[in-house]
Order: C-alpha cells, then structure tokens, then sequence
C-alpha cells in the first residue's frame, strides 16, 4: 500500500527591497520531495491530494489582505514541468466584535502561551493528482502571490485517495485485522475438521463389507466328461429325429400341382447320408465348441432340404397330356 500521507516543511524566500524595508518579490520556494536516492514518491496509478498549509496570524495587515493567489509547479529529475495548479486562498472573516469576544475568553491561554491568535489556511492545490509513471515529479515550486501576506510556517501535505480495499485497511486498521485473521482461522478450522473426517470418522463409522461367495464343489474331470457326452447324444438324436418327421410330412402331404414323379424327391434326399462329426472328448472346452459346429450344420441341412421340397418344378408337359 503506497504513504497515505508525506509532509515536507516549506521555507519561502523572497527579495528585500533596496530600502531594505518590505517585500520586493512574492514568497517563493523550492521543495524537494523525494529523498536522497528515492526516484519517485508517487505510487503509479494512485490518486493523490496536494495541500499547502499556512499559518498566518490574525493581524490587521492579514485581515485586510483579501485574497491571493498560490500557485505550485512539479518538475522531475530533468528539471521539467510536468504539472501546474494555482488556487485562491483567504483568510476567515471575523467581525470586530467577535474579535473582542474570543481574545476576552482565551485571554487566560493567550496569557500563559497555550493558544495564539491566528488562523491554519489549508489551500487545496491538487484534488486528484496522478503522477506520470515515466516521468515522475521529484519536486515542486510554489509561490504564494501576494507581497503583504504574513505568516509563521507552512508546509507542503500529500494524502492518498485510496478507495476499496485499502481505504478500510487503513482508517479502520483493528476491524481489518480482526477480520482478517478471524477469517483466516475459520478456513484453516474448516480444512482441518474436514480432513480429520475424511482420515478417522469415515473409518469407524463406515460398516464392514461382508463378502459371501458360493462355494461348489467342482466334480471330477471324468463326471464333466461323461456329462457331456450324454448331452451331446441326446441332443443328436433330438436333431435326427426332426428331420425324418418334416421328411415323412413332405413326403406325404405334397404340394398342389405336383408331378407324381416328382414325389421320390424327399427318398432320394433320405437317402443322402447326414455328416455328424466324431466328438473327440479331449476337454470340456472343446466339446462345448463342436456340439456348437454340429448344430449349426445339421441346422443348414435341414432347410436345404425343406427349401428343396417347396421349390421342386411342376412338369407342365405331363399335366397337360
């Protein structure tokens, strides 16, 4: 966070006249801000407030001053000017008679020298000032315009405008902290409760899993054999059997229009020889694979033989003869 305030004193010159009585020239002087191997005082992109504060006394010649002008010049390492302002200024009016009043009332304080008569003129010269970033101002020339103005000190006041995050942080620096750390201390809690579930809660209240698995006894690779087998020839004969009964129903019941020749079709199909391959029981895998290929075949057979039966020709010549 940038310097929310820097104050520099300012000591103005000016030129006696050659009676050597009185000011000949208006009150000027040269500020040096930025401090010995300090290249800028200006945070980059910061907005900065310029104030001149002087203290001048109530005098008659004060009083019927009237307004003056002050005006302020920045200039950087080069010695250019990067920013001017000028503002008016003028003392606070006081009537004679309230004039007598206050000085009746703090006479015990003026007495004993706990409160002068004079008054703090504070001229705003700056309101929101932003420094160049590649040519920061390193100091200022200001000059008060007015050769009768009397005062005691004045000096050269640069505030911060700080706004968001950075204004709570420093007008208000305990309620920022507090919060801060108030903040800090939940999250860091929330991380540790949550792991400390995560690690030790979840185990002792999770309830165990119980795994149950069905144990067979596995039969003898002889009993598996002999199992299939059985299978395999029953199965066989299931197959056989079909194909002689849709044979015999072919057979018997032919199709309207058919030549009586052609009737011996279905015997000369019976008597074609149905392949069935020697089931060799070497595992119980590869028994599994053949009774798969054999009915698959006796299966493609099977309606070759019925196709062949439904799409016989009709002898026309018989027919008409």
């Amino acid at each position: 966070m940038p310097s929310i305030s820097l104050a520099h004193p300012v000591y103005f010159q000016f030129r006696v006249c050659e009676s050597g009585f009185g000011i000949c020239s208006f009150p000027t002087a040269n500020v040096t801000l930025a401090r010995e191997g300090q290249e800028a005082i200006f945070a980059r992109g910061q907005k900065y407030r310029i104030i001149l504060e002087i203290d001048m006394p109530e005098s008659p010649t004060n009083r019927d001053l009237g307004m003056f002008m002050v005006r302020i010049s920045l200039y950087n390492q080069s010695g250019k000017i990067t920013a001017e302002s000028a503002r008016p200024a003028v003392l606070r009016y006081k009537s004679e008679l309230l004039h007598v009043i206050d000085t009746f009332v703090l006479s015990p304080y003026l007495l004993f020298g706990f409160s002068e008569q004079k008054q703090t003129l504070n001229v705003e010269l700056f309101t929101e000032y932003l420094d160049d970033a590649y040519s920061p101002a390193v100091g200022a020339i200001i000059e008060v315009e007015n050769m009768r103005i009397q005062f005691y000190t004045a000096s050269i006041k640069i505030y911060a405008d700080l706004a968001g995050l950075r204004y709570v942080l420093f007008y208000w620096p305990m309620l920022s902290a507090m919060l801060g750390v108030s903040l800090n201390v939940l999250f860091l809690s929330f991380l540790g409760l949550l792991s400390w579930y995560h690690f030790f809660l979840d185990r002792k209240t999770a309830a165990p899993e119980v795994f149950q698995v069905d144990f067979q006894p596995k039969l003898p690779l002889e009993q598996r054999r002999r199992n299939i087998r059985n299978l395999l020839e029953r199965e066989k004969q299931d197959m056989i059997d079909g194909e002689q009964l849709q044979l015999f129903e072919g057979q018997t019941n032919p199709a309207p229009g058919l030549n009586p020749g052609t009737e011996t079709l279905g015997a000369e199909i019976n008597t074609e020889p149905i392949c069935i391959e020697q089931v060799d029981l070497d595992d119980d895998e590869s028994l599994l694979l053949k009774n798969q290929r054999l009915r698959s075949t006796s299966l493609s057979g099977l309606r070759l033989r019925h196709s062949s039966l439904q799409d016989s020709p009709i002898d026309t010549h018989a027919h008409i003869s």
